[in-house]
């Protein structure tokens, strides 16, 4: 078992940070589809989307996390190869980086613009204010 990354294959870090965050981003869209498919009120969606604050939370310091151990790691990264198949695989996997930091962000941003505030677990990030008219 290794933990760092090297030119043959990722390390155990990768490998956790990769899989944990999969399905923290798969439990989300679960959860999120199932408040349209069945609606908000049921039982299910209650369950999956009640904790979508929390796990959205643990979602971007895990996404914080895993940029910086790929910076850490960046010379002992596998290689995504050569030719057109490789520049399309770093363009994909800068995009979804991109994404899975925009995203986060633009929720808190929203969530700093509306009424409710921003408390992850109960600890309160940001107090409630009046909100900003869009």
């Amino acid at each position: 078992m290794q933990i760092m990354d090297n030119q043959g294959c990722f390390g155990t870090v990768t490998r956790a940070l990769h899989w944990s965050m999969a399905v923290l981003i798969g439990w989300q869209f679960v959860g999120m589809i199932s408040k349209v498919a069945v609606g908000r009120e049921h039982p299910v969606s209650q369950f999956l989307g009640g904790y979508h604050l929390n796990i959205g939370t643990v979602l971007f310091v895990l996404i914080v996390l895993r940029l910086a151990w790929a910076f850490i790691n960046r010379r002992n990264r596998p290689s995504h190869g050569a030719g057109l198949l490789a520049k399309a695989a770093v363009a994909g996997h800068t995009a979804i980086y991109t994404l899975m930091l925009l995203v986060p962000l633009m929720a808190l941003i929203r969530a700093w613009g509306r009424e409710r505030g921003f408390s992850p677990f109960g600890f309160e990030l940001f107090a409630p204010a009046r909100p900003i008219p869009w």
